[in-house]
């Protein structure tokens, strides 16, 4: 069983995190004032999670430590819970849209390295 050795630096994880957190408060922006501190929680969170997935996605790759997959599956539904809480604090009309647009992003996950 291989350790999961980190594939970013710190500096370049903060980083990754920091632009994720950037792009989905680029897409929460509407969500109102009543929301917004729950809302930064949530896409701190968010962005930590994508990040971890990648890291892990790119480790399992790259040394075959496949026995890692258990802990990227024991993430990713928290990563998607987290998600579909996003999306639930959007105004209503505006669900769909960045429903489909985290779909898409989950997808991306699987499809990177």
């Amino acid at each position: 069983m291989k350790a999961f050795n980190n594939v970013f630096t710190e500096q370049k994880r903060e980083s990754l995190i920091k632009a994720e957190e950037q792009r989905l408060t680029g897409i929460f922006e509407n969500v109102g004032q009543t929301k917004e501190k729950a809302l930064k929680d949530v896409i701190k969170s968010a962005a930590f999670y994508s990040v971890m997935l990648q890291e892990l996605q790119i480790f399992i790759l790259r040394e075959g430590a496949y026995d890692s997959l258990i802990l990227y599956n024991t993430i990713l539904p928290t990563y998607s819970d987290i998600i579909s809480t996003l999306v639930s604090m959007l105004p209503e009309e505006e669900q769909n849209d960045a429903a489909a647009k985290m779909e898409m992003l989950i997808r991306s996950i699987y499809e990177e390295e």
